[in-house]
């Protein structure tokens, strides 16, 4: 199972494509830095979509210490369990290495982003239509 992913060398596929995903106004809005609002339509059952077809996916936010762990808990009370959060799902560091701040991810949502982020829905549509059950035949 994979996602074409446009990239400047045409169409790639990835498989267990790695999603990094702003939490306040990307999944909730209305929130201030120790308060969750409201969840933004779609957010919860998408995440769980990509998750469940084998994406991995990282909560990238500025959030930190007790403002964190809120946000941790309200994605689990919610019924979501992110793969990691501000930190990378795979060994990302060489021997050598220092580590990087900027987690690694094949695709990053955020409300912030240019062009912007369309929200779940549309997001979701999309990523269907990407979506493939296995891999393509020709690789190119």
């Amino acid at each position: 199972m994979g996602l074409l992913l446009p990239s400047s060398h045409g169409i790639v596929y990835r498989e267990n494509p790695i999603i990094a995903v702003d939490f306040d106004d990307t999944i909730t809005t209305d929130s201030t830095w120790d308060t969750i609002g409201r969840e933004l339509p779609g957010a919860l059952d998408g995440l769980n979509e990509m998750q469940e077809l084998g994406c991995r996916i990282i909560i990238w936010t500025c959030r930190h210490s007790d403002a964190q762990d809120v946000a941790l808990s309200w994605l689990k009370t919610n019924g979501f369990a992110p793969d990691a959060i501000n930190d990378h799902v795979l060994p990302m560091i060489l021997p050598g290495q220092r580590h990087m701040r900027k987690v690694f991810a094949n695709l990053y949502l955020d409300d912030r982003t240019f062009p912007p982020f369309p929200g779940w829905p549309a997001f979701i549509e999309w990523f269907r239509e990407n979506w493939r059950s296995n891999e393509p035949d020709d690789m190119g």
